[in-house]
């Protein structure tokens, strides 16, 4: 067990607005996926106000009630690591506002919503603890409180996930960890998945 402290006192969307508010956005679409145990792909998009860029975020929904979210730019829509690549646009906190107001709205459209990432590597940087997991992390922790979620990671793949309080945590954590494990066998990536608590 590790420990980590925590800022947050409420998962609201007031609470994120404070100190910079985040792009408009809107669902786009809701992709039925029937695909092992995905079941729907909501699909959000949001336009920068300082680049004018478009960006899509793929809310993925197992059947578990785990949203898996991703996001990318739709210029490199077609690329096979759109989820790797990074604008460098001088608003990545905005970006990140965004993602987060978006999970909020799956959580308003359904209440025992949960929710998981990854924190894809950049470049020449290896899959552990990478610098995009550290921030993913520590903005979890600022706008989930854990009156509401209890925190999952394995920093050994930068995996963090956040668990309703209304669902049984530790038997969905525990089920995560086997559909986290079979999706990497099947990326060919060979290290064990494994979950650890962060207590609060």
């Amino acid at each position: 067990m590790k420990k980590t402290a925590v800022s947050s006192t409420s998962t609201s969307l007031s609470n994120l607005n404070k100190g910079g508010y985040p792009y408009s956005y809107k669902l786009l679409n809701r992709n039925p996926l029937n695909s092992g145990r995905k079941l729907n792909d909501y699909i959000y998009t949001f336009i920068s106000n300082k680049t004018k860029y478009k960006y899509y975020v793929n809310c993925i929904e197992y059947d578990i009630g785990v949203f898996a979210v991703k996001f990318y730019l739709k210029i490199h829509k077609n690329r096979p690591d759109r989820y790797k690549i990074i604008s460098n646009k001088g608003d990545a906190i905005q970006i990140l506002k965004t993602v987060i107001a978006i999970m909020l709205n799956v959580l308003e459209r359904n209440e025992f919503a949960s929710f998981a990432f990854i924190g894809m590597q950049k470049e020449k940087e290896g899959k552990e603890l990478t610098k995009r997991y550290c921030v993913y992390r520590e903005l979890c922790m600022k706008y989930f409180s854990p009156n509401s979620f209890d925190h999952f990671y394995d920093e050994t793949w930068s995996f963090y996930s956040l668990i309703n309080k209304k669902v049984n945590t530790e038997k969905v954590s525990k089920e995560l960890s086997v559909i986290a494990k079979q999706e990497l066998k099947e990326e060919q990536q060979q290290r064990t998945v494994s979950f650890t608590r962060s207590t609060h």
